[in-house]
């Protein structure tokens, strides 16, 4: 290895003071240049690559020898008080299961309402109401036209493991007068008067787990009486049974038979018969698309007609997704619709003694349209559907003009109805409700009227939280095109459009105590649904409830 080393050193100064000391002269410029060369050898190293042996080993003695004692130890038990963390149990909301709500409004009309119930019982349900409405007067004659209606109901409902069940029985006592009289000045008041007492008890039991076979029965027995001769009963039983075959395909089956027995002043008590029976096979053809095909037997033995007591319809019903929460469905059935003096007085409380009552034979009836909605509580639906009746029964005017007889035509009528409806619910302080639908009435029967039918119908619901602690409630229906026979000139009277608006306010004083105040047909209008029965006007209910 070779290494020079240069150093160049500028003495000037030094040399020049020690020469001007020694010689003292002048030192001329001298630099000094020094090389040093330098190279390191170093010898060759041998490598070993012998592994070093071991080292030799001596035995030792005396031989060691090792003795392994067996150490007992034992602890002292010990029980730890375990102490795990308590939650802070979440309070459950309060219910009450009493209520009573009372109030007073014009027409010397009283409301009472109470009810009570059992809270929170798995196992089992019990209830009971009771109702009272009164109108000390009405929209004409003072007294002559006052009216109310009384309710009692008693519920008890069990939930058990396999089978679930209850039963109802209900009580109720509705009121009026016949005040519909062309001169009801001159007629004596206590000639008016019509009551009807119902009495109704029911029962029903189901399957409580849903599985593959599914089950719902019961049945009911009615009793009708009112003011005068007119009396009938109704036995009522049913049963609705689901059999699903596999995950696309089930087989579903329904009866019911009633039995109904009347009597009136010129009407002896003869039993009518009802049975009806559908049998149907649901399946999934393709994708998306649910189809319901079978047929529904019917046997009635009402003295009506020529033809067969027997009856067979068709039952066909189809759904296709059209879209995501979007669907098609198209429908053609028919059936044998019940009517009795439970459901004629219902609709109309001042019918005449002895009227004729037949079943209406809805041959077919075909439709079809759209529904859908969303996750946000919107439902909405529109369609069209058409059917032929025999035996439609339209209410008309007797000679008097204060009571209603039926009238039947001998010619089947053909209703068509299309409908739209649309409806938004978030929770039960708010919700809506829109539809409107429109009925338009054919027959070839001579001089066909459909007496007291609406032409069109358009309802409105609405229940709104206005505030934490006011809530409204109202609710809004016109019927309009109603057409009735004038009972002394036999000519065609076309009735008002009636128009009916409803509104109430609740205001929660505390979650025991609410006020409210209910107005009704706040338009004022005396519109009339029947000839020659004016409703009332403006009705104001100021009232309270309370919760305990």
């Amino acid at each position: 290895m070779m290494r020079q080393v240069y150093i160049v050193l500028p003495l000037l100064a030094i040399c020049s003071a020690a020469f001007a000391q020694e010689w003292g002269g002048e030192i001329e410029s001298v630099e000094i240049e020094i090389i040093k060369e330098r190279q390191l050898t170093l010898p060759r190293a041998n490598r070993a690559f012998d592994k070093v042996p071991p080292r030799p080993v001596e035995p030792i003695e005396p031989r060691l020898t090792y003795d392994f004692q067996p150490v007992n130890f034992e602890a002292k038990s010990f029980a730890p008080v375990l102490r795990p963390l308590r939650l802070k149990p979440e309070e459950l909301t309060r219910l009450y299961g009493r209520t009573v709500s009372a109030g007073l409004g014009n027409y010397a009309s009283p409301y009472l309402e109470a009810s009570l119930s059992t809270k929170r019982n798995k196992d089992r349900f019990l209830a009971a109401r009771f109702f009272h409405r009164s109108f000390g007067t009405g929209p004409v004659g003072g007294e002559k036209s006052a009216s109310g209606q009384t309710e009692i109901a008693a519920l008890a409902s069990s939930f058990g493991k396999q089978v679930s069940g209850g039963g109802e029985l209900h009580y109720v006592h509705t009121a009026v007068n016949f005040y519909g009289f062309p001169n009801l000045n001159a007629v004596a008041a206590n000639t008016l008067a019509q009551n009807f007492n119902r009495v109704k008890l029911s029962g029903q039991f189901e399957n409580t787990r849903k599985g593959d076979f599914n089950f719902d029965a019961g049945g009911s027995f009615g009793y009708l009486v009112d003011n005068f001769k007119a009396a009938e009963s109704e036995a009522f039983i049913y049963a609705n049974t689901q059999y699903k075959i596999n995950a696309t395909s089930a087989f579903l089956a329904s009866a019911d038979y009633v039995l109904i027995a009347r009597r009136d002043e010129n009407v002896d008590a003869k039993p009518r018969h009802l049975l009806r029976i559908r049998p149907v096979y649901q399946f999934v053809p393709v994708d998306k698309l649910t189809v319901q095909a079978g047929a529904q037997l019917a046997y009635e033995n009402d003295t009506v007609g020529t033809g067969s007591n027997f009856h067979l319809y068709p039952h066909a019903h189809a759904r296709y997704a059209l879209a995501k929460r979007v669907e098609a469905f198209a429908q053609l059935s028919g059936n044998m619709e019940r009517v009795s003096l439970h459901t004629l007085t219902a609709q109309n409380p001042w019918l005449a003694p002895n009227v004729p009552i037949f079943h209406t034979n809805k041959r077919i009836e075909v439709g079809g349209g759209l529904q859908g909605g969303s996750t946000r509580g919107l439902t909405w639906s529109l369609g069209v559907f058409s059917a032929a009746l025999d035996h439609q029964y339209f209410f008309i005017n007797d000679a008097t003009g204060a009571k209603f007889d039926l009238n039947y035509f001998s010619k089947p009528v053909w209703r068509t109805n299309p409908f739209a409806e649309i409806g938004f619910a978030k929770d039960v302080r708010t919700q809506f409700k829109f539809r409107f639908d429109y009925f338009a009435y054919n027959s070839s029967s001579p001089g066909f009227v459909p007496w007291h039918l609406p032409q069109y119908r358009t309802e409105v619901l609405a229940n709104i939280l206005l505030y934490k602690k006011l809530l409204l409630q109202t609710s809004s229906t016109v019927l309009g095109g109603i057409r009735a026979l004038e009972n002394t000139s036999l000519r065609t009277v076309a009735l008002p459009v009636a128009v009916d608006l409803n509104v109430k306010f609740d205001y929660l004083l505390s979650d025991r105590f609410t006020i409210f105040l209910k107005g009704e047909n706040l338009l004022n209008s005396q519109y009339r649904l029947f000839l020659n029965y004016p409703v009332r006007g403006l009705q104001v209910l100021a009232g309270a409830t309370y919760n305990f």
